[in-house]
C-alpha cells in the first residue's frame, strides 16, 4: 500500500514543474518581442505610406507652379493628375502615387512687391487644395498651398 506522504516528501517531478514554468517565461518574453517588432514594422510602413503621399502631392504642388497661368479659370483638366517614372523620367517618384489637384481659388487678394516689381506692381494671391495619393500603401495627404500670380498692375483700391 502506497502512503500518501511519500509523494510529497518525494522530489521525482520538480524537474518537470520547473521546465514548464522556465518554457512559458520563454514564450511569454518570445511573444513580447515578436510584439514589439511587428509594431514597429508597422510604424515604419506608415511612413513610408506618410512620405510616399507627400511626395506626391509635392509633385502636384511642383506641376502647378509650373503651368500655373494665373487669372485663367481653373478647370481640371488644364493639369496633368497622374505622374509616373516612364511618363516623366523621374525614378525617385513611384508609379503607384499620383496627386490630384483640386482646386485653385483666387483670395481676392493682391499683394504689392515695389522691391521686386516696380512700382505700382504687385501680385495676385491663390490658394490650391492638392491630394497626394500612394495606392500600394493606401495612404492619402491633402495639402493647401498659396500661390502668388505677378507682376500685375495694382490700382489703387486693390
Amino acid at each position: 500500500m502506497l502512503k500518501i506522504g511519500h509523494y510529497f516528501e518525494s522530489e521525482r517531478g520538480i524537474a518537470l514543474i520547473a521546465a514548464l514554468i522556465a518554457s512559458l517565461l520563454l514564450l511569454a518574453l518570445g511573444m513580447l518581442v515578436i510584439s514589439m517588432a511587428t509594431g514597429d514594422l508597422k510604424t515604419s510602413a506608415q511612413t513610408v505610406a506618410d512620405k510616399k503621399a507627400v511626395a506626391a502631392s509635392d509633385k502636384g504642388l511642383n506641376r502647378l507652379t509650373q503651368k500655373f497661368k494665373g487669372p485663367e479659370p481653373y478647370t481640371q483638366t488644364n493639369y496633368k493628375t497622374e505622374v509616373t517614372p516612364a511618363k516623366t523620367g523621374d525614378s525617385a517618384f513611384d508609379s503607384s502615387s499620383q496627386y490630384t489637384i483640386d482646386s485653385v481659388t483666387d483670395l481676392n487678394k493682391t499683394m504689392n512687391m515695389t522691391a521686386g516689381f516696380g512700382e505700382g506692381y504687385g501680385m495676385v494671391l491663390y490658394s490650391a487644395d492638392i491630394t497626394g495619393v500612394n495606392t500600394s500603401y493606401n495612404s492619402r495627404v491633402s495639402v493647401t498651398a498659396g500661390l502668388g500670380y505677378g507682376p500685375v498692375k495694382i490700382t489703387p483700391e486693390q
